[in-house]
């Protein structure tokens, strides 16, 4: 184990936010709750107590605490096949609100109360010296990597994106930002259009967030004997399994707790302990704890770091502004939720009531686009949004506004998986593959050779998965399948997943594979006709300067030789499901 010095416990100042609200009914455990459940456990965890007080804390959310226990009466946290615990309950309520911390906003001004609070504690900190430890929860956007915050839903949340970010931080002061959203690595890299010098000039902060900048982060799976309640996110698990770990790993903390001394003097190695661990120590468990817990998705979700200046062996307490306590000790004094627990039913809005009615037509190719979808094999089938559309496929109703928030989803999903199997015909590839390829059971395949004992399997399946990686990154560089506008919902990435499984499976050199990339991509406009018929895109391609570029696309594929009518939905051998 890597270590440092002892250091000095950090002045922190801490500052939080959660992206979700309610006014639709978004905030339930089953729906998006989960970015709730890590807000209030890293509250109940960081608050201030009789041994330990922050510099200052401001914790931002559109949903105040005794508003979701009423509501919704608890929040679990942990994964499905190990104890989850309460974060948020009753029996807890007065440890969130007695700091008197929390500060509740309206929709609309989450985002400017919470930018104006950051920019004003960032000030404070560079005065006084102090750290800053900014955690944000919320949906992350795929081609932008903007995250929601406030709004009535994902569709029409204000984002927080890097310009905002920038326009309230100072590098002088020692910053911490720790993110769940999808795409969150895209904080972390170079950004689109920009060269890595500008990107580390404008972005010189410790980092730690919950997927790569193009992968999705994802909640632990849905637990049926739990309420139909999603157990808070992977990072944050991780990440609190880390703080523990590096809390009890390092030698101030048996000056602090001595009743804890016979546990924790020597480290997992058996070494006596007589320093603290380093950041990318900490790092390094939080990669650990993942791939304990399941053996396979760690290295696929991609979590992401960084080190401001670089100081990567900095004290981890130094780097990331989490103070030393006894992080178990409080995680263990929450409630254990055990199988079998009453199920409490999600509550309705008025404002989901609202939005008039839907023939029984309507409700029926709704339906049956979910049915369709499901068979799809998505992928993530433990997730909250899945379980949503197998409800749904399987009779369960919404209300008029959710349904019909959940057609512009599905409309989206399938005819971006029926452009990734066009791709691969396009591309003549021999892939046996259809729209239901599950392409997370080839994944766990090439990952369990990649992990096997054998050393030639390992090593074919290593060989496998790095190969996956590399033409993974050079699809989504492609930019052959568009982002989702705010109202289809978060990323959807198995028609990159699936093409990139595919090229693989062909064989194929990399400058075969680019040279073949390149050949779609003149032809992606032709997906702005292939959408054209959901009601999100019909202004969009009437307007003068899409129909030019349609022309021009045309006029472009007319002098390659290439035929239209194979990327056309109309003509495809598939029976329509509508």
């Amino acid at each position: 184990m890597t270590n440092c010095p002892p250091d000095i416990q950090p002045n922190t100042r801490i500052i939080g936010v959660c992206g979700v609200t309610d006014t639709v009914g978004m905030a339930a455990p089953g729906r998006d709750g989960w970015f709730h459940s890590d807000m209030w456990a890293f509250h109940g965890l960081l608050r201030d107590s009789t041994n330990f007080k922050a510099a200052h804390q401001l914790w931002f959310t559109a949903c105040s605490p005794r508003y979701l226990v009423d509501r919704y009466k608890e929040y679990l946290h942990g994964p499905r096949n190990e104890e989850r615990r309460v974060v948020l309950e009753r029996a807890n309520l007065e440890d969130h609100e007695r700091p008197k911390d929390i500060r509740v906003c309206q929709p609309g001004e989450l985002l400017e109360r919470f930018l104006a609070s950051l920019k004003d504690e960032i000030e404070k900190a560079r005065q006084l010296h102090q750290q800053v430890l900014v955690l944000i929860f919320g949906h992350g956007d795929e081609d932008t990597y903007g995250i929601a915050i406030g709004g009535d839903n994902q569709a029409n949340a204000p984002r927080l994106n890097r310009d905002r970010l920038e326009s309230v931080l100072n590098s002088s002061v020692d910053t911490c930002l720790v993110m769940t959203s999808c795409c969150s690595g895209g904080w972390v890299v170079t950004p689109k259009y920009e060269s890595r010098r500008q990107s580390r000039a404008r972005f010189n902060l410790t980092m730690i967030t919950g997927a790569g900048e193009a992968n999705i982060s994802l909640s632990w799976a849905m637990s049926l004997s739990a309420g139909r309640r999603a157990g808070g996110g992977m990072l944050a698990s991780c990440l609190i399994q880390a703080l523990m770990t590096s809390s009890e790993e390092s030698s101030d903390f048996v000056k602090m707790w001595t009743a804890y001394e016979d546990r924790v003097t020597r480290d997992a190695n058996g070494e006596p302990i007589s320093d603290n661990p380093t950041y990318i120590t900490m790092c390094n468990k939080i990669h650990e704890n993942l791939k304990k817990i399941h053996p396979s998705l760690w290295q696929e979700h991609k979590f992401s770091f960084a080190a401001q200046d670089d100081k990567w062996d900095s004290e981890w307490r130094t780097r990331t502004g989490f103070p030393l306590l006894n992080y178990r000790e409080r995680w263990e004094a929450l409630r254990i939720v055990h199988p079998g627990v009453e199920i409490y039913p999600a509550h309705i809005t008025d404002d989901e009531k609202a939005g008039g009615s839907l023939s029984f037509t309507e409700k029926a190719l709704i339906q049956a686009k979910a049915l369709h979808y499901i068979h799809i094999h998505p992928g993530y089938e433990d997730q909250p949004d899945f379980v949503e559309f197998r409800r749904l496929a399987e009779g369960e109703e919404h209300f008029p506004s959710r349904m019909r928030e959940l057609a512009f989803i599905l409309d989206y999903r399938i005819t971006l998986m029926s452009w990734a199997v066009d791709y691969v015909a396009f591309m003549n590839l021999t892939f046996p593959g259809g729209v239901s390829f599950k392409t997370d059971a080839w994944k766990a395949d090439v990952l369990t050779q990649a992990n096997s004992a054998d050393p030639f399997i390992s090593s074919v399946g290593r060989e496998k998965w790095t190969k996956y990686e590399d033409i993974r990154n050079l699809v989504n560089k492609s930019m052959v399948f568009r982002a989702p506008d705010r109202v289809q919902g978060p990323s959807f990435l198995k028609p990159k997943d699936y093409l990139a499984i595919a090229l693989v499976e062909s064989g194929l050199s990399k400058k075969e594979i680019l040279k073949r990339l390149d050949k779609v991509k003149m032809v992606v406009g032709v997906g702005i006709m292939y959408n054209a018929q959901l009601p999100v895109a019909k202004a969009t391609v009437q307007a003068t300067e899409v129909r030019s570029a349609r022309h021009k696309v045309s006029e472009a594929i007319k002098s390659v030789g290439l035929r239209l009518r194979s990327l056309s939905p109309s003509k495809s051998p598939r029976r329509r499901l509508y």
